[in-house]
C-alpha cells in the first residue's frame, strides 16, 4: 500500500465500518455487500437493498463535487448519466464524502471485438453521445469549485492546462526524458497557446469513460468517473482518446467508427486540426510525466510524444 496516500489507505482500513454507519444513518438494509477498489482514490461498494443493486462510492479526496456535479448537469440536459439516490458531499455522516447511485449492470462487452462492425458501430454510437456532452455550455475552465457550476478554477483553457499539471504531475520533464528545448516548445504550444482557447463546454476530462452495451444493440448507458478537466474546449477530450488508441486499450474498429461520427458533426478547419494536434501534444506529455511519477514504463509515451512534437514543429511552424 505504500504508493497509496495516506487518505486512500485510511479509507481502505475503516470502509467496512464507514458503509455499515452509512446504511444505518439511511435506514437501508444492505445485503450481499462487496467492497470493489474503483482506483487509487476511490473505493466502491456494491450492495443489494429493496430487490435492487446500488453502488456506495467513497472517494480518499474530496473531489466528489466533481463528479456529482457532471452528473446533475448531464441528468438537466437529458444526456445518459448515473441515477443518483444520495449525495453527501458535507462528510455529514463519515469523514468523506459519498454518493449512492443505482448500479448498471453490463450483461455484455467490447471484449473480442477488435476490428469488427460491432467495434465500429460502438465507436459512432459513442462519439454520437459524446457530442451532446460537447454542446453543453458552461460559466467557466478547468474544475467547478461549487455544485452549482457558478465559481470555476479556471479563467482560460490555458488556464486550466497549468492547473492541471501543477495539480497532478510531480516531475515535469519525466526524469530528464523531456528536455529543456522539448519542454519549452510543448508549453508554448499547450499551456501558453492562446489558440486552444474557446468557448467552454462540459468535459468528461479523461476519456473514455463511459458504461455500454452492445446487444441487443449497442447503446451508451451512462457517461460516468469524469477527471482532469471539466469544461473547455471540447478538442481537448476528443484529442485525448487518441493516447488510448495508440497506447492498444482501445480497438481499430471503435477508433473508426469514433473518427468518422466526430469528424462528420464538426467541420474539421485547418484550425480545429491544429488545435487538436496540440491537445494531443497535451495528453502525451501529461502521460509521459504521469507514468514517470507512478514509476510505470513511460518510455513508449515518451516516444511517441517526442514523434508528436516533431510532426506538429514540422508541420505548423
Amino acid at each position: 500500500m505504500s504508493n497509496y496516500s495516506a487518505g486512500y489507505i485510511n479509507l481502505k482500513k475503516n470502509i467496512e465500518s464507514y458503509s455499515q454507519m452509512i446504511f444505518h444513518e439511511l435506514n437501508i438494509k444492505a445485503q450481499d455487500i462487496r467492497f470493489l477498489d474503483s482506483s487509487v482514490n476511490a473505493i466502491i461498494v456494491r450492495f443489494l437493498a429493496n430487490g435492487k443493486e446500488f453502488a456506495l462510492k467513497v472517494p480518499s479526496n474530496k473531489r466528489l463535487l466533481h463528479e456529482v456535479f457532471f452528473i446533475n448537469t448531464l441528468k438537466q440536459y437529458g444526456v445518459q448519466t448515473l441515477d443518483l439516490v444520495h449525495v453527501d458531499l458535507d462528510c455529514k455522516i463519515i469523514p468523506h464524502p459519498f454518493f449512492i447511485a443505482e448500479w448498471i449492470m453490463l450483461a455484455d462487452s467490447f471484449e473480442g471485438h477488435y476490428n469488427d462492425s460491432v467495434a465500429y458501430e460502438g465507436g459512432v454510437v459513442y462519439g454520437t453521445e459524446l457530442t451532446k456532452v460537447h454542446v453543453i455550455p458552461t460559466n467557466g475552465y478547468g474544475l467547478p469549485l461549487d455544485i452549482n457550476g457558478e465559481r470555476w478554477s479556471a479563467e482560460s483553457m490555458n488556464g486550466a492546462l497549468k492547473n492541471f499539471l501543477h495539480e497532478n504531475i510531480f516531475d515535469l520533464q519525466a526524469n530528464k526524458t523531456v528536455s529543456n528545448k522539448d519542454l519549452e516548445a510543448i508549453y508554448s504550444l499547450t499551456v501558453h497557446n492562446q489558440k486552444l482557447n474557446s468557448k467552454s463546454f462540459l468535459l468528461i476530462g479523461d476519456i473514455p469513460n463511459a458504461l455500454m452495451q452492445i446487444s441487443p444493440s449497442v447503446k451508451v448507458l451512462a457517461f460516468n468517473d469524469p477527471s482532469g478537466i471539466l469544461s473547455g474546449n471540447p478538442l481537448y477530450d476528443l484529442s485525448s482518446m487518441y493516447f488510448y488508441n495508440e497506447n492498444a486499450d482501445i480497438g481499430t474498429g471503435f477508433m473508426k467508427g469514433f473518427t468518422h461520427s466526430w469528424r462528420h458533426t464538426m467541420k474539421v478547419t485547418p484550425h480545429v486540426q491544429f488545435q487538436f494536434d496540440c491537445f494531443r501534444l497535451f495528453h502525451l506529455y501529461w502521460k509521459t510525466c504521469f507514468f514517470n511519477d507512478h514509476k510505470w514504463n513511460y518510455q513508449k509515451v515518451g516516444t511517441m510524444l517526442a514523434k508528436h512534437l516533431e510532426y506538429i514543429i514540422k508541420n505548423y511552424t
